[in-house]
């Protein structure tokens, strides 16, 4: 290239290559740009690969949490029919259990014969 040569009458030629001072600029925004969004995919793939390695233990973790749950559930229903039964043998030591109740009308179909009148024993 000829620098005084021109395209036409007081036009000077337009410079066409690419200087070291424009491939430094672009270099400079390439990075500037990149670099972020590089940092933003390390940092994703970080976190991907500790949630995949914690994931089982805290799946497994839940699952013993739940089975706790349903264990500490079924304790205190067996605790409240034990309470229930406890309560149900005090009352019929006390000798009040099978007085007139639902109990006691079960108690005398189960022993009593169809068509027979039910003895009621003191």
């Amino acid at each position: 290239m000829e620098p005084h040569k021109t395209d036409g009458p007081g036009h000077p030629r337009k410079q066409t290559g690419l200087t070291r001072s424009t491939v430094l600029y672009a270099s400079a925004a390439g990075f500037a740009v990149s670099a972020p969004l590089l940092g933003m995919t390390a940092l994703t793939l970080l976190a991907t690969m500790t949630l995949l390695l914690i994931t089982p233990l805290i799946l497994s973790a839940g699952f013993v949490f739940a089975a706790s749950m349903v264990g500490f559930a079924s304790a205190a229903a067996m605790a409240f029919c034990g309470v229930y039964a406890l309560g149900w043998v005090v009352r019929c030591a006390r000798g009040e259990g099978l007085e007139g109740g639902f109990e006691e009308r079960r108690v005398v179909e189960m022993v009593t014969e169809p068509g027979q009148k039910p003895v009621r024993v003191a």
